[in-house]
C-alpha cells in the first residue's frame, strides 16, 4: 500500500499492538468503534491519528485522533473519521 507523506505504514507487531490497545482503551460506550474490531494500518508521522482497518463484511478504515488517555475518552473522542477509498486520496486530504 503507497501512502502520502506524512503517513506511513505501521510495520513492527509491537506498534500494531500498542495503537490497537490504546484504542481499546479509549474507545467508550456510544463510539461508533466502541466493541469493534480494528487492525492498526498506518500512522500520521506529524499528529496523532491513526488509520485503523475495521474487520467485518465489507472493507472499512477509520481515521482515528487517539489522545493518549490512560481510560475512556468521551465520545465523540477519540475523534473519528470513516474514509472512503481509494485510502491515498482520503488520507491525502489530511491537514495539520
Amino acid at each position: 500500500m503507497t501512502l502520502p507523506n506524512p503517513w506511513a505504514l505501521v510495520t513492527t507487531p509491537k506498534a500494531k499492538m500498542m495503537l490497537e490497545a490504546q484504542l481499546r482503551l479509549e474507545v467508550a460506550e456510544g463510539h461508533p468503534l466502541f466493541g469493534t474490531h480494528v487492525n492498526a494500518l498506518a500512522r500520521c508521522d506529524q499528529c496523532d491519528e491513526v488509520l485503523f482497518g475495521i474487520e467485518g463484511d465489507s472493507p472499512r478504515f477509520a481515521q482515528v485522533h487517539l489522545t493518549w488517555r490512560r481510560a475512556p475518552d468521551t465520545p465523540p473522542w477519540p475523534w473519528t473519521e470513516f474514509l472512503s477509498l481509494p485510502l491515498f486520496d482520503s488520507l491525502a486530504d489530511h491537514a495539520h
